[in-house]
């Protein structure tokens, strides 16, 4: 019923799918839509719900193959009854579940993330794009890291070629690691300096709050007077830590 009720405040309402142990349970309480845990891998999903009464069954069960898939990653939620922890709430949500693109990344367009990593040495971001039903693009896509949405020098950067990407599909961006950086807020932004209309891509987003952070959307260079905490609104990129 706790874990429930903090699916229920989530901006995508009824229309949040979830996989659960316990999906005839979580159904009573949840208004979404629920699945039992063999469906976790179906993109429709949103987020898996495991629980403490799934520990300490054989190692080639479900509840201990699910557990170890898992383990590594930190919940989006923890349910905690009398001081103990009884449900984790793991966020799956793929770029599909970002109804929108931010249209062709042509040279003068920005699009930007602030985020927090949840852990010290961090050194990979996933970004969803779309290419436009894998047509042919030919430009090279950016990836900036930066202290701050003002900052004018990257961190890191990685550039990689848009013919590379999927649509749909989550993009890996490794760098090398960044101390420290667990809880600290930073800037993530895509560019293709190079591109033109016709052979660019774009990257996914919702207007819901589905993620930490603020998107920013620049579709032109900056003028004198602008900043780029101007051009901040409202919902998020695809993107995960």
């Amino acid at each position: 019923e706790l874990a429930a009720a903090w699916l229920n405040e989530h901006p995508l309402g009824e229309d949040l799918l979830v996989a659960s142990w316990y999906p005839s349970v979580l159904r009573r309480y949840f208004n979404g839509g629920t699945f039992s845990l063999s469906s976790r891998d179906d993109p429709r999903i949103a987020y898996v719900v495991t629980y403490r009464n799934m520990a300490g069954r054989e190692v080639h069960s479900q509840a201990s193959v699910v557990l170890a898939e898992y383990q590594e990653r930190e919940p989006a939620q923890v349910v905690e009854v009398n001081g103990q922890p009884y449900v984790w709430i793991y966020e799956v949500l793929n770029p599909e579940h970002f109804e929108q693109h931010v249209g062709e990344i042509v040279s003068g367009v920005e699009v930007g993330q602030t985020v927090r990593p949840v852990q010290d040495a961090w050194q990979t971001i996933d970004i969803g794009f779309a290419t436009f039903s894998s047509r042919q693009n030919t430009a090279t896509v950016v990836l900036h890291i930066r202290d701050t949405v003002e900052a004018t020098e990257d961190l890191r950067t990685v550039t990689l070629k848009a013919s590379e990407l999927v649509d749909n599909e989550w993009q890996r961006f490794t760098f090398d690691p960044i101390p420290d950086s667990r809880g600290r807020e930073f800037y993530v932004a895509i560019t293709s300096p190079e591109a033109v209309a016709g052979q660019a891509v774009t990257v996914r987003f919702s207007n819901h709050d589905l993620k930490p952070g603020k998107m920013l959307l620049l579709r032109r260079e900056l003028t004198a007077g602008e900043r780029r905490a101007d051009f901040f609104r409202s919902g998020d990129i695809a993107y995960r830590l």
